[in-house]
């Protein structure tokens, strides 16, 4: 079972990455390109994070044999909260991480000590100076990860489209405003110990003169997040659907089949077809129950036909003793609903 998440900087992904390093064996994160990386590289972790987009590691990789996952934020407390990292690099004390960054990252940081950000009129003029030096990577940053284009002066509705059609590959998306859902759903599906929210890290506290209940200082910062609304949407809507699918349906109409058997073991796979709740089975035997699971076994080629979004709704049943396995019959529990044999 391969994971990765694309973490878009300041959507609470560090938290997210120790929510995930506290289940996963093998892990590597803080990507921060695909530069020199190819397939051989991925293949020695099971979880990945970083700050790539999907255009690139799609090209990259097969993301159809991992189990991906983004998250979101509201856009202008998402442009202040990056922009406030940024001014961060040029404080007192920090000068180690100042030269752990980019050049111009660096560069950037140290000329936003120039500007008050408390007015209006100075952030626009920052966003113009910005412009000036042909640097357009906060404009809609949350759009730049999931299509990482050139976006100076040629933003399209194509690749806002192809935007939104990347996002809506992605298995799993949350959003900050909603992270106990998230981390409670994501820990159901690998069935993981419930938890709540894990408590944010990196956070800065100081607003650098940065006013979020200012109305003309949201008018202002407007040209970075802009399309960044549509993105997060999008996100919004893909995150409450993925919500409800967690919820009990009334129909509990299955799709799955047994796929294999022989004197002990019984497998297959199946899942609720309007549901993503785990389908909880009986093996029976002349009408006995003989054993009992859950449909929860990650399986990479249901993952990649797009059977689930997961692949994990496998299941398998070994006996402790030898039965006449093709006389058994798989039922979801509870109910008179059986699985077929392919």
């Amino acid at each position: 079972m391969k994971l990765l998440y694309f973490h878009v900087p300041k959507t609470a992904g560090s938290s997210i990455n120790d929510f995930f390093a506290d289940h996963i064996k093998s892990y590597h994160f803080h990507i921060e390109s695909v530069e020199k990386k190819d397939n051989d590289f991925f293949k020695k972790y099971d979880f990945v994070s970083g700050h790539v987009s999907y255009t690139d590691m799609n090209r990259l990789v097969d993301l159809k044999q991992w189990i991906t996952f983004a998250t979101f934020r509201e856009p202008f407390h998402y442009v202040v909260s990056h922009l406030k990292w940024v001014r961060k690099l040029a404080d007192p004390g920090e000068e180690e991480r100042l030269r752990a960054h980019p050049d111009i990252f660096q560069k950037i940081a140290l000329k936003m000590t120039e500007f008050d950000f408390s007015s209006p009129h100075e952030i626009k003029k920052f966003i113009e100076w910005l412009e000036s030096i042909a640097f357009y990577y906060f404009h809609n940053t949350q759009m730049y990860y999931m299509n990482e284009v050139n976006y100076e002066n040629s933003l399209t509705k194509t690749q806002l489209d192809i935007a939104l059609n990347n996002m809506r590959n992605i298995d799993f998306i949350g959003v900050q405003e909603d992270m106990d859902s998230f981390i409670n759903m994501i820990s159901y599906e690998f069935g993981w110990p419930s938890e709540k929210k894990p408590p944010y890290v990196n956070r800065n506290e100081n607003n650098y003169g940065f006013d979020t209940s200012c109305e003309e200082t949201k008018k202002a910062l407007y040209p970075l997040y802009e399309k960044d609304l549509i993105i997060y949407k999008e996100a919004k809507k893909l995150f409450g659907e993925q919500r409800i699918l967690y919820q009990d349906k009334q129909n509990m109409s299955i799709r799955g089949f047994v796929d294999g058997y022989n004197q002990n073991i019984v497998s297959g796979w199946v899942r609720f077809q309007e549901s993503l709740k785990k389908v909880e089975l009986v093996l029976k035997l002349n009408d006995q129950i003989i054993g009992k699971t859950t449909a929860n076994i990650f399986r990479q080629d249901l993952k990649t036909q797009g059977i689930h979004p997961s692949g994990c709704c496998g299941f398998r049943f070994k006996l402790d003793g030898k039965f006449p396995t093709e006389k058994c019959k798989v039922y979801v529990k509870d109910t008179d609903i059986d699985v077929p044999y392919i």
